[in-house]
């Protein structure tokens, strides 16, 4: 079992990740503060730095600048993020607490 730094809560978001060859549309299925793993539409190499826009339901996505990719296989697609405009950190971390409280 992989150890995690922080719990990933599942989702189904759409996202949109921009790559080299332009946007893709996807769904995100897990979410943490610093990842998260999307469906594997596109083959993305690890290691290749990618945009991520996350669809809450508000008016303006999440932005994620910069992120890198880990990991790409049949299971999706491993998202790393590295630094989040506090704007946009601050609107993921109230995500991620009401997914945290249980319904």
């Amino acid at each position: 079992m992989i150890e995690r730094r922080y719990q990933r809560f599942p989702v189904s978001l759409p996202c949109a990740l921009m790559a080299h060859d332009g946007p893709h549309i996807t769904r995100s299925v897990d979410l943490s503060k610093k990842g998260c793993r999307i469906q594997n539409t596109v083959r993305v190499a690890p290691n290749t730095v990618i945009d991520l826009l996350l669809f809450t339901g508000e008016d303006l996505p999440i932005a994620i600048p910069a992120a890198n990719v880990r990991w790409c296989g049949a299971d999706g697609i491993g998202i790393e993020f590295q630094a989040l405009a506090s704007y946009h950190q601050q609107r993921l971390n109230l995500l991620l607490n009401q997914l945290q409280k249980p319904h």
